[in-house]
């Protein structure tokens, strides 16, 4: 017969031997018993915003443990500046991640480039079921932006695919260089990635697993990337309906991601297509944010229902807070990019 313990951040049954809230996403860990627990009121008086406190339930730095752990209510110490993160390079180009209303650390991340010869984007979102995943979608964000500044000032790709390939293949050795801990008896570091390079009229993306890249303009709105997910792989090769495999509890399941075990796939897809006419967004985000969202249509009326005259970081909070006021079960991160340019519409070619 199943045993069955309590999540400490939301308090759902969870199954006894989960390592994860498969809620809230929230480490289990065993507190000490309620007897010997420590009294909150003997630590440290924690203040607002306190990197050293409990981000869980306040506590201040006295009662986080030498092992990271807080000895009153049993959370792992986390970096509470990435709770809610805001990136604004020009009005054109912004992003914004939140750590949302159920976690208690945000795994996202993103990373963006600017420069003369074009724009860089790249979200990342750290798999909860894998060690540190928070090291790993920013070790991964940052490996992307490190590649696109290390080119010379006045020297670009002439082929920003091979620029994202590049990018791709750092972020899979910074995400694998991360130290991985055989005791703990989950997957290694993992974490999904999609990185959006623009060139003049032209864009290059390259992703592995489900954030997902979107372009928004006066002729339509359409998702970009296609999930790596065990949803898309069986409906592809008909093994089963839409309808049944949206049912499944697999759904979402990944197929691919950066890091993680070693029989897993990190195969990166690429895409490669010019920015239609006309003024439009190119959005990246995490599935915190499309989850709430049925089709690229939803996302289009969010990102325009903002006023005229808002810049890329006003939209990009706008999609944020739009995932946060419908429960926010996941940490959510949009990077906008807010483009104009007059040029007819070349069809994208897939790798």
């Amino acid at each position: 017969m199943d045993q069955f313990m309590h999540c400490q951040a939301c308090g759902i049954e969870q199954l006894a031997e989960a390592r994860f809230c498969e809620d809230c996403g929230s480490a289990l860990t065993v507190c000490a018993p309620q007897g010997n627990a420590p009294d909150r009121r003997s630590s440290e008086a924690a203040l607002p915003g306190d990197p050293s406190a409990c981000s869980a339930c306040g506590a201040g730095p006295g009662a986080i443990g030498a092992d990271g752990f807080c000895t009153h209510c049993g959370h792992e110490r986390v970096d509470v500046s990435r709770n809610h993160v805001e990136l604004s390079l020009s009005p054109r180009l912004a992003g914004v991640s939140d750590v949302g209303r159920k976690h208690f650390r945000n795994e996202d991340a993103f990373a963006l480039v600017g420069g003369a010869e074009g724009e860089t984007l790249v979200v990342c979102d750290g798999v909860s079921c894998s060690q540190n995943p928070d090291l790993a979608s920013a070790a991964a964000a940052d490996a992307v932006a490190a590649v696109v500044r290390s080119v010379p000032a006045g020297q670009s790709w002439n082929h920003a695919h091979d620029l994202v390939t590049a990018a791709l293949q750092a972020a899979r050795g910074a995400v694998r260089a991360i130290p991985v801990e055989a005791s703990v008896g989950a997957d290694p570091p993992e974490s999904t990635i999609v990185v959006a390079v623009r060139r003049g009229r032209r864009v290059s993306l390259g992703w592995i697993g489900d954030s997902r890249a979107y372009v928004i303009a006066a002729d339509g709105a359409r998702q970009c990337t296609v999930d790596h997910s065990w949803l898309n792989e069986v409906v592809d090769v008909g093994k089963m309906p839409l309808a049944d495999a949206l049912r499944s509890p697999l759904a979402h399941a990944l197929t691919r991601s950066l890091g993680g075990p070693a029989d897993s796939s990190d195969e990166p897809s690429q895409l490669d297509f010019e920015l239609p006419p006309g003024s439009g967004y190119l959005v990246l985000c995490s599935d915190g944010l499309w989850n709430y969202l049925p089709d690229a249509d939803s996302l289009a009326t969010l990102i325009r229902g903002q006023p005229p005259e808002a810049d890329a970081l006003t939209r990009a909070r706008s999609l944020v807070t739009f995932a946060c006021e419908r429960g926010g079960h996941d940490n959510v991160t949009a990077a906008v990019l807010m483009f104009e340019v007059l040029s007819e519409n070349v069809e994208g070619t897939r790798a």
